[in-house]
């Protein structure tokens, strides 16, 4: 995605009323952040004083699906989200 330009229109206002006229601003629009082309996921853990922790997951791989699905998570040691994944 390249940066752009963008053509705004804006009314005045003239002491308190709107005017007819019109202002032109031509303003820089950055460009949107790249899409992921992997799932990403989200992880809740729970911290000792009952708050929850939430992360956002992307190495997440499905390991087995019989008798229950299980997944591999990658995580960050040394982290509080792993910490509490330790835990449980």
């Amino acid at each position: 995605h390249k940066s752009g330009y963008v053509l705004s229109l804006h009314q005045h206002a003239v002491q308190g009323r709107v005017s007819t006229g019109t202002c032109m601003t031509l303003e820089k629009q950055e460009p949107p952040p790249p899409t992921l082309s992997a799932p990403v996921f989200s992880l809740s853990t729970l911290n000792d004083d009952g708050t929850t922790n939430m992360n956002i997951v992307t190495y997440v791989v499905p390991v087995g699906i019989r008798p229950t699905r299980k997944w591999v998570v990658s995580l960050w040691q040394g982290t509080l989200s792993h910490q509490n994944f330790k835990k449980q």
